[in-house]
């Protein structure tokens, strides 16, 4: 499944979401989405690994480090 897949559905897991009957999340989701989209479309993943060496933010993999 493709990422423009996963942010079409309903953001509530329903089937018969749609502009037509949306569902309680539906108008709130859209604004979001559109937000989600561009920050994907803008943010490069050299970007995401300075963040992660600066130590502004950090990736917490409690897999391979239980401890954290």
């Amino acid at each position: 499944m493709g990422e423009s897949e996963i942010l079409d559905q309903c953001v509530l897991g329903l089937k018969k979401c749609s502009e037509a009957k949306p569902c309680p999340m539906h108008d709130n989701y859209k604004t979001i989405k559109k937000q989600l989209i561009e920050l994907f479309e803008t943010k490069t993943i050299q970007q995401l690994a300075d963040d992660i060496n600066s130590g502004n933010v950090y990736i917490n993999n409690k897999k391979n480090n239980p401890k954290l």
